[in-house]
């Protein structure tokens, strides 16, 4: 008997035994396969399946016969190693086809003995779905002949429809594909649909396979077929990064069918696919869409029509201009001041961005810049939110001066503040002038009771937007009322002593006729609220010089409602400049009455003790 030569491998794991490559010399080749067999078997190789080895030269060294040979004696043909793959998977994931499937069925066909030629591996590919990820032509067509099932899926859902139509790369296969199961012929599901929902045209759509698209439509695929998302085949081309001309194509393919098309379809959250190509700033899109009269007046489920997510956009390309152009050319009416769920105009969204074209573009198409949100916020407050001045306001004025519409300068949001209130609040110094200079009233109140000079001493330090609050307006000529209570008492100069390093504010209302004796609801004035923090800037001495130089006489044994005088509260927050300060200036020693223990307490920041009285009898 000749020498045989067997080298046993396993793509997989090299311990087992999973298929056998068999080299040896043509001249040498035996043809008693029973002693192959006896050779193998004595070796104790399990008689299983030839995974690998038919290459040109093994054909020439006639390893056909080896094949032959298991088989004939046996060997399993859908023997399936530990991943499910049988010798037919192992076939169809070859780099080339050489006619080794040719060649295997032709040998199982002679014996005879059956393949399961839709058997699956671990993941639930059958050797088509394996053949058509490949792209091997040859090999899905033999496959087909055998019966293989072309809507078997795996357990992603896919089939080898699917598998076909997310190939990065169209080579003819799907056209081939059709064109076999035509011949069997076979039914194929082509609106068949993965774990996700996703159909073959939605994965040829989402890939920008324009051959496939049209293979797909002009094989009856439902172009309005939704995913899990609710998405539609045309919302998938609509979230593409790039327009490379596929929409414009789908929508020629599905008037030539012809099919209809639901341009207006929404995914789950609402969007329509004008909304996701308006959402990508892709303008052939969203002028295709309008031009097929897609809805520019659609509302998502949080409110949003086309224009609203245009205007949330973070850049201005050009986008709005081109769509109010693309709009009036078709026509069809576009609802500038539709609200989302929130209330909030596409001015309003424009506004909080800061993207002035598209405030200017806006309010040329007549958008009502006093329109209220949820909060009662117009445009105008929004402006004044914002972190940052970069002239939207000035310019903002200047585009309704020139339409000409009138803007509420003194609009309230739902806590009473006007747009001064919220500049103030952020220290907009430019923004407060502006508004300022427009007529808005420095004196107006929110619910709180709170003036824009109470706003701005809450968060002011060294005086400077207060100062530069009262120069605008006297050049105004506005009256600012400086000793404004807010709905507790407080006046300006009640928040501005309320906190530490202050003594620029305090100075500023003060020289500006602050009563340094006016007294809250609680009665405290605002030598108690001095008393009663230790503002380490000599707070106390100024404040005392400050009125002494303006000949306002300060109340220093003033009594809150809880009949405690600021020597009192001077001493219980342990604050021995104050005292000193209190006796220079006049404090009565005969009126103090030391600090009971709660007012220590309160003062090192405990809660207050409760006092309960015992009544014997």
């Amino acid at each position: 008997m000749a020498w045989l030569t067997c080298f046993i491998t396993c793509h997989r794991s090299p311990s087992r035994f999973s298929y056998i490559v068999c080299i040896t010399s043509a001249d040498h080749i035996s043809t008693n396969l029973d002693s192959i067999y006896w050779y193998l078997f004595y070796n104790f190789l399990r008689l299983s399946m030839i995974h690998e080895g038919w290459t040109e030269r093994a054909k020439n060294l006639s390893h056909r016969m080896v094949a032959e040979a298991l088989l004939r004696r046996h060997a399993d043909p859908n023997f399936a190693d530990d991943d499910g793959y049988t010798a037919l998977h192992v076939i169809c994931t070859r780099d080339k086809d050489d006619g080794l499937l040719k060649e295997f069925f032709k040998i199982v066909d002679e014996i005879p003995t059956s393949v399961q030629v839709d058997a699956k591996d671990r993941f639930g590919n059958t050797p088509l779905h394996l053949a058509a990820a490949g792209g091997k032509l040859k090999l899905v067509e033999l496959l087909l002949k055998r019966q293989a099932d072309p809507n078997s899926t795996n357990e992603e859902g896919l089939t080898p429809l699917h598998v076909i139509c997310t190939r990065n790369k169209d080579d003819g296969l799907l056209k081939e594909f059709f064109k076999i199961v035509d011949e069997i012929p076979t039914s194929v599901q082509v609106d068949a649909k993965d774990r996700f929902g996703n159909t073959p045209l939605h994965l040829a759509a989402a890939g920008g396979y324009l051959i496939l698209v049209e293979l797909l439509l002009k094989r009856q695929a439902d172009p309005n077929s939704t995913n899990e998302e609710g998405l539609t085949p045309l919302h998938v081309i609509c979230t593409r990064n790039k327009d490379d001309g596929l929409l414009k194509e789908f929508f020629k393919i599905v008037d030539e069918i012809p099919t209809s098309v639901q341009v207006d379809a929404k995914d789950r959250f609402g969007n329509t696919p004008l909304h996701l190509a308006a959402a990508g700033g892709k303008l052939k899109l969203v002028e295709l869409l309008l031009k097929r009269q897609a809805d520019p007046n659609s509302t998502n489920e949080e409110g949003l029509t086309p224009l609203h997510v245009i205007c949330k956009r973070d850049k201005d390309d050009g986008l709005l201009k081109e769509f109010f152009k693309i709009v009036d050319e078709i026509p069809t009416s576009v609802q500038v001041d539709a609200k989302d769920r929130f209330g909030n105009t596409p001015l309003h969204l424009a506004a909080a961005g800061g993207y002035l074209i598209l405030v200017e573009l806006l309010l040329k198409r007549q958008a009502d810049p006093n329109s209220t949100n949820e909060e009662g916020l117009t445009p105008l407050h929004v402006i004044c939110t914002r972190n940052k001045d970069d002239g939207l306001l000035k310019e903002f004025f200047k585009i309704v001066d020139e339409i000409p519409t009138s803007v509420q300068v003194d609009a309230k949001d739902r806590f009473g503040n006007t747009p001064l209130h919220l500049a103030a609040a952020g220290g907009y110094l430019i923004l407060v002038e502006l508004l300022l200079k427009r007529q808005a009233d420095p004196n107006s109140t929110n619910e709180e009771g709170l003036t824009p000079l109470h706003v701005i001493c809450k968060r002011e330090v060294d005086g400077g937007l207060a100062r530069q609050f009262f120069m605008v307006a006297d050049d105004m000529k506005k009256q600012v009322r400086i000793n404004a209570q807010d709905k507790k008492g407080n006046s300006p100069l009640h928040f501005a002593l309320s906190r530490c390093r202050n003594r620029g504010l305090v100075e500023v209302l003060l020289h500006r006729g602050a009563d340094p004796n006016l007294a809250n609801e609680e009665g405290q004035t605002p030598l108690h609220l001095v008393c009663n923090k230790d503002h380490k800037d000599n707070t106390a001495y100024q404040f005392f010089e400050k009125c002494k130089f303006k000949k306002k006489p300060v109340e220093v044994d003033a009594k809150d409602k809880q009949g405690r005088t600021p020597l009192q509260l001077a001493v219980a927050n342990l604050l021995i400049e104050e005292v000193n300060l209190l006796s220079i200036y006049g404090a009565d020693p005969s009126k103090f009455v030391f600090p009971s223990r709660n007012d220590f307490y309160e003062a090192l920041g405990y809660p207050r003790r409760r006092q309960f009285v015992y009544e014997g009898g």
